[in-house]
């Protein structure tokens, strides 16, 4: 875990997905599975941490070439820029560039 998120309190911070029974992306309903923004281990312990999961159908999450893990790159991209935008909204740049040291809105 990163120092920048251990120092943080993170308690009341609201999750990045507040509907928590539908597709982040469709908005499809059942089968919805969990997906964290970032990946590698110390960015999906942050993204966990942080609240930057969704819930995602099956066909969002794994389809090719559609879902996220399917290929689809550009969904991909706006999940990691509305986790990045959610995280400055609370805190700072300084603190998202610091934890997942990238800048997904530039």
């Amino acid at each position: 875990m990163n120092k920048w998120a251990r120092v943080i309190n993170v308690d009341g911070f609201p999750p990045l997905q507040e509907i928590r029974d539908e597709c982040w992306n469709c908005g499809a309903h059942g089968n919805l599975e969990t997906h964290h923004a970032f990946f590698g281990t110390a960015d999906r312990e942050n993204s966990k941490l942080l609240g930057l999961t969704v819930k995602l159908c099956p066909y969002c999450h794994r389809n090719q070439p559609y879902g996220i893990h399917g290929g689809n790159i550009e969904l991909d991209k706006r999940l990691k820029q509305a986790a990045q935008r959610h995280v400055e909204e609370y805190f700072s740049h300084e603190f998202f560039f610091n934890i997942f040291l990238n800048d997904y809105l530039n």
